[in-house]
């Protein structure tokens, strides 16, 4: 009888969003302004206190990392998100898993994209560098691996 040596189902490390679980971490919880916002991507206060809404502008209070939870909402895409108006979860000091926008190696400081730039379109994704204006530096945050543009990689918050 033969024995199968070959898969087709690949199961992934970690995916954008996913909390480091085996290490301390500190969240909170916001209302989504401004539209739905995705897994992994960073978020900065939003009108009101309770609110957060991805950065279209230079100079935006970050507030943490969006979590990824199994709840979320599918979009028309199916992907899944926090919708406009609901509570979304954030890590704000602790380890996890973002899709970078560069290749980054473990050390070098995290950036969050608030303009479409060179480097990328998509607000709230995270980086090493400003991409010429286009994102501001997340104090404190450093990616922990060295990973290649679109790579899943940890990164460490330190809220201060």
């Amino acid at each position: 009888m033969p024995v199968q040596t070959t898969y087709a189902l690949r199961i992934d490390r970690a995916y954008a969003g996913l909390l480091d679980q085996l290490n301390p971490h500190e969240t909170l919880t916001r209302t989504a302004e401004a539209g739905d916002i995705s897994f992994g991507l960073a978020v900065v206060q939003g009108t009101d206190p309770g609110q957060g809404k991805l950065a279209t502008a230079t100079a935006g209070v970050f507030r943490g990392i969006t979590i990824l939870r199994h709840w979320g909402t599918n979009d028309i895409n199916k992907v899944l998100t926090y919708k406009e108006n609901r509570d979304m979860d954030l890590v704000r000091s602790g380890i996890i898993f973002v899709k970078t926008e560069d290749a980054c190696v473990a050390g070098d400081p995290v950036f969050f994209r608030h303009t479409a730039g060179g480097g990328g379109t998509i607000l709230g994704s995270l980086r090493t560098d400003a991409d010429t204006a286009t994102a501001d530096q997340i104090s404190g945050a450093a990616f922990l691996e060295a990973g290649i543009a679109g790579a899943i990689v940890p990164i460490r918050l330190t809220w201060a």
